[in-house]
């Protein structure tokens, strides 16, 4: 099944959901979840899905060996569900042909992008051929909604002045993340109590807590990696940056990546356009880039 949708809409918790759902209802089934961020290549998702079934195996195993190991073990399981979380991420896909040859393995992707499929490798997407299903964003009213019974459950009766809430509805549905109206719930009541020593939220402390929204959506973004959100952190807080001193704060910072896949990351929040190049004049080496983040996170 192809799950695509806007992000903060509830893909990955529904399915999540299901799947807990499935493995209380049988044993036949394993189902298997995997975030593709974290798990990007073909032989960490095979290893991950070998884990997953109880299949050990040494530390650096042949990709052979484990898929041979993970057959066997599928004889005795029955079946598996493999969600793929984030699936468009990684740069190769191939991951997806390995799990199908398996056998008796239902597969879910998820993602953002609902032009995804068309950009898979044909051989991948004629082996697939799954049913679609859209998250669609939330309306207006079902935000409000939403919104309203969190605050009804975290604060007490009465604190919320009604242009504050509603400023908070208006942001998360500008939005279309949920994630930030919940955000801005909890943050405008801490300003108000930590801050300001208020036991009302008026509307000029969420206008404060909306500063802050940019720096939970990069740290808060199941779409990202630790050291992707580090990267974004430092761009945001380092305008024009170069490469090399972005690296060079990345390390300080406790960033453990190589510089050859530090670069292979950095192109890939380029490519997302969550950071912009600025190209700067010749200089004796070439031409120069600048980086500023851009948002979206």
């Amino acid at each position: 099944m192809f799950i695509h949708g806007a992000p903060g809409i509830g893909k990955t918790a529904t399915v999540r959901s299901v799947f807990r759902e499935l493995g209380e209802y049988t044993s036949k089934v394993m189902p298997i979840y995997v975030n593709c961020w974290e798990d990007s290549t073909t032989y960490s998702v095979m290893s991950r899905i070998a884990e997953r079934l109880g299949v050990r195996f040494r530390r650096g195993e042949r990709l052979n060996e484990i898929m041979a190991l993970t057959r066997s073990r599928m004889d005795e399981v029955g079946g598996i569900a493999v969600a793929f979380d984030e699936v468009d991420k990684p740069c190769e896909h191939y991951f997806l042909y390995k799990t199908l040859s398996l056998g008796k393995s239902s597969v879910f992707l998820i993602t953002n992008k609902k032009e995804f499929m068309a950009y898979l490798d044909p051989r991948i997407r004629g082996r697939l051929t799954p049913e679609t299903l859209e998250f669609k964003p939330y309306s207006h009213e079902e935000t409000e909604r939403i919104l309203d019974e969190r605050r009804f459950t975290a604060f007490v009766p009465r604190c919320w002045d009604k242009d504050a809430f509603e400023l908070v509805v208006e942001e998360a549905f500008k939005l279309k993340d949920i994630r930030s109206g919940l955000f801005l719930l909890l943050e405008s009541g801490r300003v108000a109590e930590i801050v300001e020593a208020s036991r009302r939220i008026e509307k000029r402390y969420v206008e404060k807590a909306k500063k802050n929204l940019a720096g939970f959506n990069i740290r808060g973004s199941p779409d990202l990696r630790d050291d992707d959100k580090l990267i974004l952190e430092l761009v945001k807080e380092n305008p024009g940056i170069t490469s090399g001193k972005l690296y060079e704060l990345f390390q300080q910072k406790g960033g453990r990546m190589a510089k050859s896949s530090f670069r292979r990351y950095f192109k890939k929040l380029i490519d997302q356009k969550l950071i912009r190049r600025e190209f700067t004049s010749k200089g004796f080496r070439g031409r120069s880039s600048k980086f500023f983040y851009v948002g979206g996170f």
